[in-house]
């Protein structure tokens, strides 16, 4: 079965906020099924984590080899950035 990946599955499998629906997210990424990815959706999770989740732009990016870096930031839990 095809299925298109929606902004907030990337979202919660990439910051694993909250943790029960990152959990589902990520099994859901791991399912093995195909899965079609937007521009507009990948354009949109990185909006969200660089405003929301004030992740750097650089994370992830191209080295000037042309390889893609493969180290992760930990990014900081929105609920743990909100202040009572």
């Amino acid at each position: 079965m095809t299925a298109f990946v929606d902004t907030n599955v990337l979202i919660r499998h990439l910051t694993g906020d909250p943790p029960d629906q990152a959990a589902r997210a990520s099994r859901f990424l791991a399912g093995g099924d195909q899965m079609l990815l937007a521009d507009l959706i990948v354009a949109e999770v990185v909006f969200v984590l660089e405003s929301y989740y004030e992740a750097p732009r650089d994370v992830g990016s191209t080295s000037s080899t042309g390889s893609t870096s493969p180290r992760r930031t930990s990014l900081p839990s929105r609920s743990a950035r909100v202040s009572g």
